[in-house]
């Protein structure tokens, strides 16, 4: 489970295990797969915070590499686009 992804004041983070990133993050990279070519980047971006989890655990010395203003504008996309289903449902 994600708690929080938090951006401010120039930094950004995750709460999140190793354990819990990893299935949710082949998850998402797996709808990246099968999205279409115009969601595909947006729901890939999505998966940084994830990403960013593995690469720690992996490597503790890694650089944290949130990109916060892409991947807010990939979730307001996701959002946005997803709206119209959600209205006609």
């Amino acid at each position: 489970m994600i708690s929080v992804v938090k951006i401010g004041g120039g930094t950004s983070g995750v709460n999140m295990s190793p354990e819990d990133a990893r299935p949710l993050h082949d998850e998402v990279l797996a709808i990246a797969n099968d999205a279409p070519a115009d969601i595909a980047p947006l729901v890939k971006q999505f998966s940084s915070p994830t990403e960013n989890v593995l690469r720690k655990a992996d490597n503790p010395d890694a650089s944290w590499n949130l990109d916060a203003d892409a991947w807010t504008a990939a979730a307001t996309e996701l959002q946005a686009r997803c709206e119209a289903y959600e209205a006609s449902s």
